[in-house]
């Protein structure tokens, strides 16, 4: 199974991630030993991201031709307040929305990849063989992202989340890091400060993008 997964590497966008895990275990057992393996539990999420992606996955990947420009195509804002809640602006539209308690006490870095992964699930129908970059203040998030990988098992669940509907959809993510004093849209919809939003995003749409219940209750489901 390693064998065969590690040859679609050469065309799955971030299946290197989710594959890592696996090499490792097979590393560390020699012939000496059984010849079981037992699995951990963030080995058994890496081959349930494989069992999500490949029935669905037409396998078409179009971001490294060199004809495509390294440039991103689309800019998005998303920001996280610790103790309030989250938000997102995209081409005039917007969301937000406050933490379980179940998210409340995890860390800021998951907080603030959090919203990132709700805007891929929610604007993925327009951004279809797209590069997206996140404008974010949090520079360890940044790095998380454009790393692919985490220490942290919660921030894992959101990796394969965010790059599962990249490889669905057919688009790149990356990020890069702003200055909070140039995030301030979703710095205000993240803390619900709607007066301030609206003063610097007059042309936002009068209404919230309603995010989907399932998605929601399923990243909850998970922490």
């Amino acid at each position: 199974m390693v064998g065969k997964l590690s040859h679609a590497c050469a065309v799955v966008p971030h299946g290197r991630t989710f594959l890592r895990r696996l090499l490792d275990l097979l590393k560390g057992h020699s012939s000496k030993q059984s010849r079981y393996i037992r699995l951990n539990k963030e080995c058994k999420c890496d081959i349930e991201w494989w069992r999500s992606l490949l029935p669905s996955w037409d396998g078409v990947y179009f971001f490294d031709l060199p004809t495509w420009a390294p440039v991103p195509e689309l800019f998005i804002s998303t920001d996280a307040s610790g103790s309030t809640g989250y938000g997102a602006f995209y081409s005039g539209e917007w969301f937000n929305g406050v933490w379980s308690p179940a998210q409340c006490p995890l860390t800021f870095a998951f907080k603030e990849l959090f919203p990132i992964v709700l805007a891929c699930y929610t604007w993925w129908g327009r951004w279809r063989c797209r590069r997206i970059q996140f404008a974010c203040d949090n520079q360890s998030v940044v790095v998380i992202i454009n790393a692919g990988t985490s220490k942290d098992r919660h921030i894992m669940m959101l990796l394969r989340e965010l790059f599962l509907c990249a490889a669905q959809f057919n688009f790149k993510v990356t990020a890069k890091h702003v200055p909070g004093k140039e995030n301030g849209i979703a710095d205000a919809l993240s803390r619900f400060h709607m007066q301030v939003f609206r003063q610097l995003a007059p042309h936002a749409h009068p209404t919230t993008v309603v995010l989907s219940p399932a998605l929601l209750a399923r990243l909850n489901s998970q922490i």
